[in-house]
């Protein structure tokens, strides 16, 4: 997750309470969130192995996940020509947590075994993102 530093400076936040956040007051407004193409990739690895495979959805209620197409090295490099400053939550590196375990430990070697595993995934993303646009029709 990126958070603009100046953001971050002027809104302190504890990222591991994030799911307990009430966004109720927020319900008429958009919340815009920086889930990228390696968020999916390890959402759907780590429920694939649960037996439930399932992708980060684009949109849920007034949240929108408008990058789900674009990798985090994609989104670093951009940061970086354009001198922007950003944060990464601290608990992303905290191999004990199952998430980032797949993150550091598995990753990885799953691009080794399948090289084309970010290109299968950006198409079942844009095939979900289809089925919500017409869904909503």
């Amino acid at each position: 997750m990126f958070i603009h530093i100046q953001f971050s400076r002027n809104n302190p936040f504890d990222f591991s309470t994030f799911n307990s956040v009430n966004f109720s007051k927020f319900k008429d407004k958009p919340i815009v969130t920086c889930h990228h193409l390696n968020d999916c990739a390890e959402t759907w690895t780590m429920t694939s192995l649960k037996g439930t495979p399932r992708l980060i959805p684009y949109k849920n209620g007034n949240i929108i996940r408008p990058f789900l197409l674009v990798s985090k090295k994609e989104i670093e490099d951009y940061c970086e020509r354009k001198n922007i400053e950003y944060s990464q939550d601290l608990t992303n590196f905290d191999v004990n947590i199952p998430r980032n375990r797949i993150r550091h430990n598995v990753m990885n070697e799953l691009l080794l075994v399948n090289p084309g595993f970010f290109r299968m995934l950006r198409e079942k993303i844009k095939e979900s993102i289809k089925k919500e646009i017409y869904a909503s029709f």
